[in-house]
């Protein structure tokens, strides 16, 4: 994937049908990831969807720039970092190719932001990820709201300097139903786990939080993880999965292109040095 340091694109392969994305299906699905995992503060600035959880996680202390609104870019971005800057947190933004403006990456380099990652968001039909993940004998648990042992693991695998975090906890304490937490283990001990959210109006659900115990990977607990995450959003009436994944996490993007997702677009982080 080609990356530009300012503005972005949906797919680079012109004979993929998602190419053909429309702008507000885009922008849809940065509606809904933000609404699967809502911040515990929120504020709509004239379009603009700013929200902040204690500073934890990029995507919930970050501008969703979804309509243009009344006000100029300008007055926005001035409102914009005085709310982060009484937050004590680094001006951020969510760009994506259905930002508004759509010009907003250069108007941001112009401000003096910088690029922090790059996230490709991937979608496919459930029925493919389905029938392309051949499950391992583990035993899965899948459960409506989260643990405190889910937690546990979830930081253990993926994020050790979250453990004990309060903020982080409520993060998934508000992830709104249907949803289930599963937990992928053998002999008792979890092996995988990770976050399905439907959301029943779209027929869409998004994948969150996958994640692997270290000695366990490449032997299949991810692959049978995500078809029981499949399975139960296919019976909850999705039709479509999508998922959020940074582009150079080559070994994650190797296995959801395997189960059939295919790029979308993708999104940026910028963010305003303090």
């Amino acid at each position: 994937m080609t990356q530009l340091p300012t503005e972005l694109d949906t797919v680079t392969d012109a004979d993929s049908p998602k190419a053909k994305a429309d702008v507000s299906e885009l922008a849809t699905l940065d509606q809904l990831a933000a609404n699967a995992l809502p911040a515990e503060m929120s504020s709509d600035i004239d379009g603009w969807l700013l929200r902040y959880h204690y500073g934890v996680t990029r995507r919930a202390n970050s501008v969703l720039p979804l309509r243009q609104g009344k006000l100029t870019t300008q007055q926005k971005l001035a409102l914009v970092e005085a709310f982060y800057a009484r937050a004590k947190q680094p001006a951020r933004f969510q760009v994506s190719p259905a930002c508004a403006p759509h010009d907003l990456a250069t108007i941001l380099t112009a401000r003096g932001y910088q690029v922090d990652t790059m996230t490709s968001v991937q979608v496919a039909d459930t029925p493919t990820v389905l029938a392309r993940s051949n499950p391992k004998p583990f035993e899965v648990w899948l459960q409506h709201t989260v643990t405190p042992a889910w937690i546990e693991h979830e930081t253990l695998f993926a994020h050790p300097e979250r453990a004990h975090n309060p903020a982080y906890r409520s993060l998934f304490e508000n992830v709104p139903a249907p949803c289930t937490f599963a937990s992928l283990r053998q002999e008792n001990a979890v092996i995988a786990l990770g976050l399905c959210v439907v959301h029943p109006e779209a027929q869409q659900a998004g994948l969150f939080n996958i994640a692997t115990h270290t000695t366990m990977r490449r032997r299949g607990a991810a692959t049978t993880l995500l078809h029981y995450l499949a399975k139960w959003a296919d019976q909850q009436g999705a039709k479509q999965l999508y998922l959020q994944v940074e582009t150079q996490n080559v070994s994650a993007n190797a296995l959801y292109a395997k189960l059939g997702f295919e790029t979308l677009y993708s999104y940026q982080h910028w963010y305003k040095p303090r």
